[in-house]
């Protein structure tokens, strides 16, 4: 069983509550009497230990985001890693330690694994992007309607690749134009 965290106190609707945040294991975890247990929503089931492992080494959650990447923090543009981790007011802790505080990584022993939602927003060459769609494109239309045929008058910009803030950075500078 994982180590229990410290918790803490909090006053709500006048009544005094106590807090623990238990993050998720990372492989299944073997409840004396009860097997392995898998909560899903609002229930409880009972999996496998493989079955369980499998569902979590596939990212915890079923999405792209949550999926745990291939990719380490080296791939990460750090510039802009830091600019975030200062300007989230977390300058005193560790990239590593923004990246876990975050839910965008997960600390496994010594090692930092990274989620895709760590590529998407701070990769640093947008080839290490691994979701088909990440990208932005951006349609100009002269005048207020569009127009088919002779008329056509819609021009496509080339299409915007990397991570989520230097494509919205271009985005905003090609809505400009």
């Amino acid at each position: 069983m994982p180590p229990l965290v410290n918790g803490y106190r909090i006053v709500l609707d006048g009544f005094e509550l106590l807090v623990f945040e238990v993050e998720s294991a990372p492989r299944a975890v073997m409840v004396q009497g009860n097997g392995y247990p898998y909560r899903i929503s609002d229930t409880t089931s009972q999996f496998s230990e493989q079955k369980i492992n499998t569902i979590k080494d596939q990212g915890l959650v079923e999405s792209a985001e949550a999926r745990r990447s291939s990719l380490d923090v080296a791939a990460l543009d750090s510039a802009l890693l830091h600019r975030a981790r200062e300007a989230s007011g977390a300058s005193d802790i560790s990239v590593e330690d923004y990246l876990v505080r975050r839910r965008i990584a997960d600390r496994i022993g010594a090692a930092i694994v990274l989620r895709e939602a760590a590529v998407f927003l701070f990769a640093l060459r947008p080839e290490t992007i691994t979701h088909p769609n990440a990208s932005v494109r951006v349609f100009r239309v002269a005048g207020t309607e569009r127009l088919t045929g002779a008329q056509h008058n819609v021009q496509e910009l080339p299409r915007i690749e990397g991570n989520l803030p230097s494509v919205c950075s271009k985005h905003v500078r090609c809505s400009e134009r």
